[in-house]
């Protein structure tokens, strides 16, 4: 996920970025990352972008996560 040396930054640097950024305006930050077990098949591309099954995953950890704090 960090092997991009063409970058500026990592993409845990964007992650805390975003993070960090949205907690100065008092939003909720909702990282997706954490939703998908890192199961290289449930991503389409093998690491990042979900498939029909992670996606199952996915929206079941999204309703949980959106269950908990409302």
């Amino acid at each position: 996920m960090d092997d991009f040396p063409h970058l500026k930054n990592s993409f845990t640097d964007i992650r805390n970025i975003i993070r960090e950024t949205a907690k100065k305006y008092n939003f909720n930050v909702i990282d997706g990352f954490d939703f998908v077990p890192r199961i290289e098949k449930l991503y389409f591309d093998g690491f990042l972008h979900p498939n029909e099954m992670g996606f199952t995953f996915y929206a079941d950890s999204l309703e949980k996560w959106i269950t908990a704090r409302f």
